[in-house]
């Protein structure tokens, strides 16, 4: 038996022995101080708030496995569901990204990219999310399949493709992006800013010191992002909506704290933009936090991370940052600012409290990484769905398999404004 196999099988006992408990507790797993991770025993079981969802005779994997987890907090001065609206984020892992290397644990149809389309076509219909965020979305597949296809129908989109890294030996359009799809019922686009971070911080010395670090570390990077001002439909409400996929490598964490800085700074031109402001009235609005904001993505950040913290708390002080790489970015301070404030992840508590222990799923990697944040003064939290139910993870291989087409976990919210 191998290594990971072993593995498998070992946390798959020990959370099979335990699905009979009603007690809310974590399986600890030895494997952690041998691996550094388990596989399946950070999953926690039995939680009695969750409420079950009704599905059809052949229910498709977003909510087969999963439920709706109400957060309490709904406190709105409208009745009913008016200006209740579903955000979800999903990275679907593209198809030239499922390497044998890593993924030798999955079987050869279930890496097939037309059983894992299908499968994609029958997530994104069961979403019925009112604003979907995508990562890893191909070009070409958006192009000629997504953007007309009948799953998205009464849906506006739009894409933002990734340029070509530097091993890429494929046409141009076969590379990925990220997307945004959305319910024109619900909200009206009105302006999109689709953006390279290494072309708007270049387009922009006024706002980057273009230094040594700079040139060398963040602009050889691809990443792409999308900000969009949506007016809902119903309350008039001016939603301001980004999604982003971060880079991947840890040992880059300035490079995502820096894009960070970006997206922030790119909403809240947007922001400005959209309610012609000069600086100071901005200024006031955002100290006042008196705008709906949603971001939205793949911010490969654990939740323990600067990236995290930058979002969380609306600023990073570096000097307190001991594994921060030697770099050099001309900042005249060592505590960073967001152009924003601070936001709310939605999946907060579910992470925190254990119930909602990992976004993306494979034989090695069991993390917390992706995230919808959100402006708590604007919106309030509704339910979230849930973790994939345990019984499923103690009797299945790890992500992708037959009914979960990407090794990432769609995170669902649904919010009501604050108006």
């Amino acid at each position: 038996m191998s290594l990971s196999s072993g593995l498998i099988h070992e946390s798959r006992r020990r959370l099979s022995c335990q699905l009979g408990s009603t007690n809310v507790e974590y399986l600890k797993c030895g494997l952690q101080r041998q691996m550094g991770y388990c596989v399946r025993s950070m999953f926690r079981l039995a939680v009695p708030s969750i409420k079950k969802r009704s599905y059809h005779s052949e229910p498709v994997s977003i909510y087969k496995f999963r439920d709706w987890v109400e957060s309490g907090e709904t406190r709105s001065e409208y009745q009913g569901t008016r200006s209740k609206f579903k955000v979800s984020t999903y990275n679907i892992l593209n198809q030239h990204y499922v390497w044998p290397s890593v993924y030798k644990y999955v079987p050869e149809e279930y890496k097939d990219w037309n059983y894992r389309l299908k499968l994609l076509d029958s997530n994104f219909a069961e979403l019925d999310a009112d604003i979907m965020c995508f990562q890893e979305m191909e070009n070409d597949v958006y192009e000629s399949h997504w953007k007309k296809s009948p799953v998205f129908e009464g849906y506006d989109s739009v894409f933002m493709i990734k340029d070509p890294p530097k091993y890429w030996d494929k046409a141009p359009e076969l590379m990925d992006g990220v997307g945004l799809f959305v319910r024109r019922s619900k909200f009206k686009i009105i302006n999109t800013v689709s953006f390279k971070y290494a072309d708007f911080a270049l387009q922009h010395p006024e706002l980057y010191h273009h230094t040594d670090s700079f040139t060398e570390r963040l602009i050889p990077r691809n990443t792409v992002g999308i900000v969009a001002t949506l007016e809902h439909v119903e309350t008039k409400e001016t939603v301001f909506v980004a999604t982003t996929h971060l880079y991947w490598s840890p040992k880059f964490l300035d490079i995502n704290l820096y894009h960070s800085l970006i997206l922030t700074n790119v909403i809240k031109q947007e922001i400005k933009r959209a309610h012609k402001l000069n600086d100071s009235q901005l200024d006031n609005l955002l100290q006042k936090r008196m705008v709906p904001i949603v971001i939205s993505g793949d911010f490969n950040s654990k939740n323990d991370s600067i990236t995290h913290q930058f979002y969380s708390d609306g600023h990073i002080d570096l000097a307190k940052i001991d594994s921060f790489p030697e770099v050099d970015y001309g900042f005249e301070k060592k505590i960073i600012r967001s152009n924003l404030l601070p936001l709310t992840s939605a999946y907060r508590k579910l992470y925190e409290q254990g119930l909602f222990p990992t976004s993306t799923y494979t034989d090695k990697k069991v993390q917390i990484i992706d995230y919808i944040w959100y402006n708590s003064h604007r919106m309030n939290l509704v339910r979230n769905l849930g973790q994939i139910r345990a019984e499923y993870i103690a009797s299945h291989t790890p992500m992708p398999n037959k009914d979960f087409p990407s090794d990432h976990i769609p995170l669902i919210s649904e919010f009501e404004l604050i108006v």
